[in-house]
């Protein structure tokens, strides 16, 4: 092995032995799996529950604003709306520039639905993470929002 690809793999090591966002990602794909696999019999994702939380608390809600509070891109938005358009699950409606985002009765009755399945996954991670990297993740996030 020559000594620049030796030292670019010392580089690499370091890298996936410190970085946050390698640590980070590992742990939201652990996660998720468990609120995915919690969630499969009401045929929402976690990603499809957060935004119809968001929807739930604001409706009707413009999609910034939902983009804002859930730190998600416009695009990644734009793809779980159009399938949750096409499942029965939200309306949209235009407002001049503005897209609000409501719920229909289909989308109250899953979302109804998944919440005991939902309540199951936050219990078992909260068991397997603790309630103390909660506490830390959010204190963490509401850090890096100030910054």
């Amino acid at each position: 092995m020559s000594r620049k690809h030796s030292a670019l793999r010392s580089h690499a090591d370091r890298v996936a032995s410190t970085c946050y966002v390698v640590r980070l990602r590992a742990f939201n794909r652990l996660i998720s799996g468990i609120y995915n696999k919690s969630l499969a019999n009401s045929n929402l994702t976690i990603s499809q529950f957060n935004i119809l939380t968001a929807v739930v608390k604001r409706e009707p809600v413009a999609a910034t604003q939902i983009c804002s509070a859930l730190h998600l891109e416009k695009s990644t938005l734009s793809r779980n709306i159009r399938l949750m358009r096409q499942n029965g699950w939200v309306c949209v409606e235009t407002q001049g520039r503005t897209i609000l985002i409501s719920m229909t009765n289909k989308g109250r009755s899953i979302y109804e639905t998944a919440l005991p399945l939902w309540e199951r996954a936050q219990q078992q991670t909260r068991e397997s993470a603790g309630e103390e990297i909660f506490q830390r993740i959010a204190s963490t996030v509401q850090s890096l929002k100030r910054q």
